[in-house]
């Protein structure tokens, strides 16, 4: 499944998936952003 980050509170994110369904996400553990050295990816 793909989706993609539209809005983030906190460790909460929405996330909207390639059938346009939103989902409430929480990231666990440490994940990395390749190129971008902020720690929100909003």
């Amino acid at each position: 499944m793909k989706g993609l980050v539209i809005k983030n509170t906190g460790s909460w994110y929405v996330v909207k998936t390639d059938d346009n369904q939103l989902i409430d996400c929480k990231i666990k553990g440490n994940f990395r952003l390749k190129g971008i050295r902020s720690t929100n990816p909003v």
